[in-house]
């Protein structure tokens, strides 16, 4: 990834897709996009069929990906999560 990750943007569609998507055996899921956190609550992670974000204790994080193109895609989900108001 070639920019610098956006923590506070992460953690605020974390908490959207806790609110607002549907669980299914303890994870989130909301517009092709999943949620899940560690027992501790100090690490959480986002991912889609390509790609898993964890962001770990103290902002520390972990991408996995087939490739720049799967994680592009990924971070244009976040960034509509983002924006998208949920009712």
């Amino acid at each position: 990834m070639k920019n610098e990750l956006n923590v506070h943007q992460v953690l605020k569609v974390f908490q959207k897709i806790i609110a607002h998507g549907t669980e299914r055996q303890g994870v989130h899921h909301l517009d092709g996009v999943t949620a899940d956190s560690g027992f501790d609550g100090y690490t959480v992670t986002l991912s889609d069929q390509d790609v898993t974000l964890t962001l770990q204790f103290h902002n520390s994080y972990h991408l996995s990906s087939k490739n720049q193109i799967a994680e592009q895609a990924f971070f244009e989900k976040i960034t509509q999560i983002d924006r998208k108001s949920y009712a």
